[in-house]
């Protein structure tokens, strides 16, 4: 029998968007989240779904969107690769950098 966090990771690296209730947009691009995980490893996004109304869109522009949805994916795996971090310091910069991070803890 799979858990909770199996199965939100599976459906995760299947692609499979039926369950997912955020859309996460950034530089034009788009990731997808369960709300209930977003909101465990975010304060910000539990602050903004707490201020508006489902169907969950946030948009965060200003920063890569590579290297945001790595973090997104930080949130299913419980890990990143520290490759994915040093290049996105080279290319955001340490304030930048610290400013996303800091959304997701």
């Amino acid at each position: 029998m799979l858990r909770v966090g199996q199965h939100l990771r599976q459906s995760r690296t299947c692609r499979d968007r039926r369950f997912v209730d955020v859309e996460i947009v950034c530089d034009h691009q788009k990731d997808y989240a369960h709300s209930t995980l977003a909101c465990v490893h975010s304060s910000f996004i539990h602050e903004t779904m707490n201020n508006t109304s489902p169907p969950f869109r946030i948009i965060m522009n200003g920063y890569r969107a590579r290297s945001l949805f790595h973090i997104v994916d930080w949130m299913y795996y419980g890990e990143v690769s520290t490759t994915v971090i040093s290049r996105a310091y080279e290319r955001t910069g340490p304030s930048n950098l610290g400013k996303v991070f800091s959304m997701f803890t």
